[in-house]
């Protein structure tokens, strides 16, 4: 069974090696794995990006329509609808992005430990994300 080790660098830091299940790796099967993860990463991105420059647009539309309300309560009223969709277009479209993330990073693990038998090292593992960020 694969398993990763920690090993001291020359310069003293710890740098983690991967070891393999039996005894060949087939390089190009990660390689294979690494590019399928890194195109659905390109994508879930694509489709993030369209889908928050659709809901800025639709947020500039919104505000410039709810300011241009000479009444003062219908304006106001105009303007946290504004808000709320925005809000709600926002989370949504960073959950999506997270989900896809999660996806593509877990569909990497699966395949290098069933197709490609080798378990990861630290540094190919799914990052933490701070609240609002997104971590590819």
């Amino acid at each position: 069974m694969a398993s990763s080790t920690s090993e001291r660098s020359t310069t003293g830091a710890r740098a983690s090696t991967t070891k393999e299940r039996g005894s060949n790796v087939d390089a190009s099967c990660m390689q294979a794995a690494v590019a399928v993860r890194e195109a659905s990463l390109a994508s879930a991105w694509g489709t993030f990006n369209t889908a928050m420059a659709s809901a800025m647009s639709t947020r500039a539309s919104g505000l410039s329509s709810a300011w241009g309300q000479t009444e003062t309560s219908a304006r106001n009223t105009a303007l946290k609808e504004v808000w709320k969709t925005w809000k709600s277009d926002s989370k949504n479209a960073h959950a999506e992005m997270k989900s896809a993330r999660k996806s593509a990073w877990e569909t990497l693990k699966t395949t290098a430990k069933s197709s490609c038998k080798v378990s990861l090292p630290k540094e190919e593992s799914l990052g933490k994300e701070s609240d609002g960020s997104i971590t590819l």
